[in-house]
């Protein structure tokens, strides 16, 4: 298979998190905002972008039934 052109930065200040990551190829992205800076966003963010390009996927697989 094709390897996946992520784009991604995360970061913390001041007891933030954040954490954003796209795949400009497929118009999907995803941001992971937190108000804490106990525990990282970012495997988070991760398994959202994941989902929605599993979703992508799927839904591209499925006939239009109208």
């Amino acid at each position: 298979e094709n390897a996946l052109d992520i784009v991604w930065h995360n970061g913390a200040t001041g007891g933030t998190r954040s954490y954003i990551a796209m795949l400009p190829d497929r118009k999907i992205g995803v941001v992971v905002l937190s108000n804490s800076s106990r525990t990282s966003v970012e495997e988070l963010g991760k398994k959202v972008l994941y989902l929605l390009l599993l979703h992508e996927n799927v839904s591209s697989k499925v006939p239009n039934v109208e």
